[in-house]
């Protein structure tokens, strides 16, 4: 007999979930890019996760607020939460690639998030850009080594049919097998 051991295999880790709503003063800021809210907010408030886990830097960079994003990545004690984990394991690299969100993406980029961590899912930003369809978020990740290594193999149809839409002169094997490196541990 032969089984598998993960969690993967946990069936509520497919099961549908009620998205979450901001909760508290800061998530609520962020979520709708209050940046004037954000500001009189108390600085340890800002690198905290809601009852959902979500750090208003998730809510922001799910939202798409620029503005927000980056003064909370201005933030004293920002490094501690920047790759923190919310709602369903995403960061918010995650959220910002899933939405098309580049300025947000390449905001949190340059600040060092970093764009290889997985959600519970074992899904990476790079799997959100390019199943919906974001080929310059496919490209922002790719111009900061994000792994596309596990994306050329499971959404190699959904890459092609992306560039196809939207850059019909571009080799899309050609982008995923540059010479950059991955920064995945494979």
């Amino acid at each position: 007999e032969f089984t598998v051991a993960s969690s993967l295999t946990d069936p509520g880790l497919h099961a549908k979930r009620a998205a979450p709503v901001p909760c508290g003063d800061a998530a609520t800021a962020a979520a709708a890019g209050d940046v004037r809210a954000l500001g009189a907010t108390v600085p340890e408030l800002l690198v905290q996760g809601d009852a959902s886990g979500q750090t208003p830097l998730i809510w922001a960079a799910d939202v798409g607020s620029l503005p927000a994003v980056e003064l909370l990545l201005s933030t004293d004690g920002i490094d501690s939460s920047l790759n923190a984990k919310g709602f369903l394991g995403a960061t918010a690299v995650s959220r910002a690639a899933r939405r098309g969100h580049d300025d947000c993406l390449k905001a949190l980029l340059r600040r060092g998030a970093d764009p290889s961590i997985p959600n519970d899912k074992l899904q990476y930003p790079m799997h959100f850009a390019a199943f919906k369809l974001n080929p310059s978020t496919v490209l922002g990740l790719k111009s900061f080594a994000a792994c596309s290594v596990s994306v050329a193999r499971g959404f190699q149809d959904k890459i092609q049919h992306c560039f196809a839409l939207n850059f019909k002169l571009m080799n899309a094997r050609q982008i995923f097998t540059s010479s950059r490196r991955c920064r995945c541990k494979s």
